[in-house]
């Protein structure tokens, strides 16, 4: 079966136009070993619709060398070879400039070793050194070593002392950044393993510490882009968790500039990836504008990769929730749920659901966040200490937005109930407490605000506080909207996004810029 899921994941990816295209090459050469036209031609077509699996046979295509099995495997070898085919290869723009440069450097791998076995030594050299020029623009280091083993080899031969001598300085030099590089790829991925990247996280880890001075060290003593990279990306990691978020915007403007000249990480991904972290920073200091921009520039760079992308519209809908622009809101989430799974990414979809929620609630429709709601995100229970407590909290202010009373009350004992089973579990979350005991209150004075804000002005500084840390609201983690910005303005009777902005105005930092953002995104959107 492994042939045929293989075959059905990567058939999956084509577009219309190279599903022709490969069809019309597939029926060109139909005189392949092996191969039976009319019924490899049926199964593509039978993959293509999704109609794989009535195909399948227990005692046909659970072996991996029956005839079954066999034909999914050429099939698979064919759309493979077909995608190889350099008429096929993406542009930069898609697989990265890297990505490119490696290519080409096979290829002219290849015609080295057809100049060299014809003894035309000089046009070898020639196209070695052509590879060696795109190895040292793109830190290509194990090809690099190649060529230059190979050109030490050729020079040998050649009795040419002064270009071997040369050569072989470079060789070393190539060895030492190529192992310099592969200590720092190893430090980064180490690190990414043992810190999680959200606000929460710690980072109280000595460990962690000591990966980032050595990350330090290495950038300093060879300078090199790709280093540079991992060192810039742990530690704009470091100073989000931390919480010093000028620090990270500041560090993530500097990244940027070294990506732009440096061809190694020029590629869109990682620009997009670090727009991403910009924009997080200027979330953390509530500068949605800016965050805004960043965040667009991230979707342009991301353009060719849909779970990226989508992470970036997250950020976007976030800004747009929090300045109030919902107008195309709604429109942001109905394109990230398109590039969600239903049946493969429950969370996600969930999750995403649950944003729609907050959405609504947002807008007023109460009625339908009630619904999202109730049917909608169920798989994010499993996030019980997260997701889960506060799709419960958002639900009960929607019911009591709804004044539906009944189901309220059932509603705040069934969130009882959830934080003791956490209390004997020994997870407890002080701004989650604060909060239940204010509903619990709410309901015991039958929902009047003003009394229990009279009677509990203690525990409404300490959830609205800025720094009283156990406490204080912290943007982009699972309570999207900030309880008690919504508890005070029933209290008072304001707008819910009125009493929002001047809670934004008391954490924002002076816009005062240290550097001057991008003049001009990518994609620009009101």
């Amino acid at each position: 079966m492994s042939y045929i899921n293989t075959l059905h994941k990567l058939v999956s990816t084509l577009t219309p136009e190279e599903y022709a295209r490969f069809l019309a090459e597939f029926q060109k050469n139909p005189g392949r070993p092996g191969r039976c036209p009319s019924v490899a031609k049926a199964l593509l077509e039978n993959i293509r619709e999704g109609k794989y699996a009535r195909l399948t046979k227990e005692d046909n295509a659970s072996t991996e060398d029956s005839a079954f099995s066999m034909q999914c495997k050429r099939l698979l070898e064919d759309l493979l070879d077909f995608l190889a085919h350099h008429d096929n290869i993406p542009p930069a723009d898609i697989i990265g400039p890297v990505a490119l440069a490696k290519i080409t450097v096979k290829k002219l791998f290849v015609f080295y070793q057809i100049l060299g076995m014809r003894g035309l030594y000089h046009e070898a050299i020639d196209t070695l050194n052509k590879i060696l020029e795109l190895c040292e623009e793109f830190e290509l280091y194990e090809d690099g070593i190649h060529a230059l083993g190979d050109l030490t080899n050729l020079y040998s031969s050649m009795n040419d002392l002064k270009n071997y001598q040369r050569v072989t300085e470079k060789l070393h030099e190539f060895s030492r950044h190529f192992d310099a590089y592969r200590k720092a790829l190893q430090i980064y991925n180490a690190s990414g393993l043992r810190v999680v990247f959200r606000p929460d996280s710690q980072v109280t880890d000595p460990e962690f510490e000591k990966d980032l001075n050595q990350l330090r060290q290495l950038y300093q003593e060879y300078n090199r882009p790709r280093i540079a990279w991992f060192y810039h990306q742990l530690a704009i990691r470091a100073h989000l968790i931390k919480k010093e978020y000028q620090q990270a915007e500041e560090l993530g403007y500097q990244l940027m500039e070294i990506q732009k000249n440096s061809p190694s990480i020029g590629a869109d991904s990682m620009l997009g990836a670090t727009y991403n972290m910009i924009a997080h920073a200027q979330m953390h200091r509530f500068r949605f504008s800016y965050a805004l921009e960043s965040c667009y520039q991230a979707q342009y760079y991301f353009r060719h990769n849909r779970i990226n992308l989508a992470m970036a519209k997250e950020l976007e809908f976030l800004c747009r929730l929090y300045t109030n622009r919902l107008d195309k809101a709604e429109h942001l989430l109905d394109e990230i749920l398109s590039y969600t799974s239903e049946k493969s990414e429950k969370f996600k979809w969930a999750f995403r659901h649950y944003l729609k929620a907050c959405l609504y609630f947002a807008m007023g429709d109460f009625a339908r966040a009630n619904k999202i709601l109730v049917m909608e995100v169920q798989e994010i229970d499993k996030d019980r200490e997260g997701y889960n407590i506060n799709s419960r909290i958002l639900d009960i202010i929607v019911l009591i937005e709804n004044q539906m009373w009944d189901v309220v009350g059932m509603k705040i004992n069934s969130f009882k109930k959830h934080m003791g089973r956490l209390v004997k579990e020994g997870h407890v979350n002080q701004r989650y407490f604060k909060i239940f005991s204010l509903l619990f209150d709410l309901q015991e004075n039958l929902f009047d605000f003003k009394k229990v804000w009279r009677t509990r002005q203690d525990t409404c500084r300490e959830l609205a506080s800025t720094d009283v840390e156990p406490m204080a609201w912290q943007i982009l983690t699972s309570e999207v909207i900030p309880f008690h910005v919504w508890f005070e303005s029933k209290v008072h009777g304001a707008p819910f996004h009125d009493v929002l902005e001047k809670y934004f105005q008391s954490r924002r930092e002076p816009d005062v810029y240290f550097l001057e953002p991008t003049s001009k995104s990518k994609i620009r959107q009101t």
